[in-house]
This record gives C-alpha cells, sequence and structure tokens, in this order.
C-alpha cells in the first residue's frame, strides 16, 4: 500500500490502492481478487466450525447442519455476487463451500465436486451466483 497523500480543500486525503467501498474491495483492474481473497478466509472460517458441528461419533443432524451451512457459509459467499460473479477469481470462492458441502453429508474428498450439490440437497455456486445476477437485472 503506498502512503501517497494528496490535498484537497486544505484536507490531506491518503491514497489507498484497495478500497473497500459498500462492503466489496475494489481493485485498480476491476478483477476483486482481493475481496474474493478475503471472503475466502472468512468462509474458510466458517466452513470449521460446520465441520466441528458434524463430528465423527456424535454430531447435529443433516437438516441443521444444511440449515448451519447456508447461513454460516453460502450467505456471506452470495453477499454482493452481482458484482463479482462474472470474475476470474469466482473458484476461489468454491473451493470451502464445497468443503462444507462435503462436510455436512459426510463425502470424501475424491467425491467430485458435481455430485455435492445433489447429495447435500444445496444448489450449485455457480447457479446461485447467475441468479442473483439475474434477479438484479430484472429489478434495473
Amino acid at each position: 500500500m503506498l502512503s501517497v497523500s494528496k490535498q484537497i480543500f486544505s484536507s490531506s486525503v491518503k491514497f489507498d490502492s484497495h478500497p473497500s467501498y459498500l462492503g466489496i474491495c475494489v481493485d485498480r483492474p476491476l478483477s476483486f481478487r482481493t475481496h474474493l481473497h478475503t471472503l475466502k478466509k472468512n468462509v474458510s472460517s466458517r466452513v470449521a466450525l460446520i465441520k466441528r458441528l458434524a463430528g465423527v461419533g456424535w454430531g447435529a443432524s443433516f437438516k441443521a447442519l444444511r440449515t448451519s451451512c447456508l447461513a454460516l457459509a453460502f450467505a456471506p459467499a452470495m453477499c454482493c455476487a452481482p458484482v463479482w460473479c462474472c470474475s476470474a477469481h469466482t473458484k476461489h470462492i468454491d473451493v470451502p463451500l464445497n468443503k462444507s458441502m462435503r462436510g455436512i453429508t459426510g463425502c470424501l474428498r475424491s467425491t467430485p465436486p458435481s455430485s455435492l450439490p445433489i447429495l447435500s440437497g444445496i444448489t450449485p455456486c455457480e447457479t446461485r451466483r447467475n441468479a442473483s445476477c439475474l434477479n438484479k437485472a430484472q429489478c434495473s
């Protein structure tokens, strides 16, 4: 981050290479790479909580785990998705979301990601992003 400041109307304004606007970290090429990496860390920590809820010998029911997964992992991951859904870095968000679906279904890592939404009963990530983009397009 550069520490450049500019004088505007006799007040100093500092330069920020990745400003945050309405919760979205914006970068110069509008690739949203920084925002999606930060979002991935946030979602990954929430997925770890879901995996702890699942347990091996004990754990919450499938319905409770699915609801927790939708509330803790998918809701923040899809927040502001119409803004960054066309970014090349969206695959970084899919990784922890697939881990959460593996956690609630009890599937192994070798399970193909395409079958996880079917087993968990959760709409695939890409479909959710496209639907949110279409909803925003119809509103405007």
